[in-house]
């Protein structure tokens, strides 16, 4: 690399990323997501930028292959977390037995019914349910401590 790194990889991205965003975008069909995966593979070419390896061209598709596996696995997990609410909800409870719950749960902000539903109905682990809510699994602790509160006094006051 020369004197100025910046303009270095300013140049490395220019060349690179119009074909990687297209060999990208040919594996995981969706535009948005082949930008992060390039986004991703650029920022960790960036970080390594003394190296050897981020001159070449092959270490960045060889990182973005990485980035689309990871896509892969994460899409697979979703889809397996669907399937499963669709066989569980035979088992969901008797909405007569529970009247009082249900119309509580109408009360709660949707993402906090999500939350309940996912995971005292159907069983999902927190992180499980992270995943298909689309927030991090802290988030989906705040939200199940947040409903249940809302859940509590409610069904106290009833």
């Amino acid at each position: 690399m020369g004197e100025h790194p910046e303009d270095d990889f300013a140049d490395y991205f220019r060349i690179h990323y119009p074909r990687l965003l297209a060999f990208v975008k040919r594996r995981v069909d969706d535009h948005e997501t082949a930008q992060d995966i390039c986004s991703e593979s650029f920022l960790l070419a960036w970080k390594i930028l003394g190296c050897e390896c981020a001159d070449s061209a092959s270490w960045l598709y060889v990182t973005a292959r990485n980035l689309i596996g990871t896509e892969y696995r994460r899409r697979a997990q979703k889809d397996r977390l669907i399937l499963a609410i669709g066989r569980i909800s035979a088992s969901s409870p008797d909405p007569c037995e529970h009247a009082d719950l249900e119309i509580a749960m109408e009360g709660l902000h949707p993402d906090d019914r999500a939350a309940i539903v996912l995971t005292y109905w159907i069983g999902l682990s927190a992180a499980e349910a992270a995943i298909l809510c689309g927030c991090s699994e802290g988030a989906m602790w705040k939200r199940l401590s947040r409903a249940r509160a809302q859940l509590r006094n409610f069904l106290s006051e009833a």
